[in-house]
């Protein structure tokens, strides 16, 4: 699956991909993401990662990307749930595929409350805070983004707005869930 997401003009997105979907009626997989959110259960991004690692290899195949770079998450909020999924996630991609890791690379200084009850315009003014940290090093390469689910798509444009700020940057984009009902203009299926 395919996705398109609204990005600053100048930036280069190669592709974006959600290799699974969560669908709200979907026992297994609204368990498997609530269980890594929200149960401190980070082992699950292992099994979610055997999960998609197929889908993953197709969308990685030939391709030239040189680090992987997880969302954001607010120290404080990553403090109160042990860890980011996000960053589980993206750890397990890049030991995998033999790729570098860059779990600091984009900050998250402000925190907000819970998306979960947001409206796409909401979200959209509340991912603003998103920043990049340590940009050294990286012009002319080509970064994976991976979040564990595109919802509005309102947090990874921030992202790509952020990253899209070091010179000569590609960047692709992959996402374990995608979530159809609540999906806005930020997110096109193409």
């Amino acid at each position: 699956m395919r996705i398109a997401l609204n990005a600053p003009k100048d930036a280069q997105i190669e592709a974006v991909s959600a290799a699974y979907y969560h669908i709200a009626s979907s026992k297994p997989s609204s368990s498997l993401l609530s269980a890594l959110k929200y149960r401190g259960m980070p082992s699950i991004a292992n099994d979610l990662f055997l999960l998609c690692k197929d889908s993953l290899e197709a969308f990685l195949f030939d391709s030239d990307i040189d680090c992987v770079v997880p969302v954001p998450m607010h120290p404080l909020k990553k403090w109160k749930r042990g860890y980011n999924q996000a960053e589980k996630l993206s750890s397990q991609i890049a030991k995998h595929f033999n790729l570098s890791h860059q779990p600091k690379m984009l900050k998250k200084p402000a925190l907000y409350g819970s998306q979960v009850k947001r409206n796409a315009k909401e979200r959209t003014s509340s991912n603003t805070s998103i920043r990049l940290d340590k940009p050294g090093g990286f012009e002319a390469r080509h970064l994976l983004l991976i979040d564990d689910v595109i919802t509005t798509g309102a947090t990874l444009n921030h992202c790509i707005e952020a990253l899209s700020k070091i010179p000569d940057i590609k960047i692709s984009v992959f996402t374990i869930f995608y979530t159809p009902s609540r999906a806005s203009h930020n997110v096109v299926t193409l």
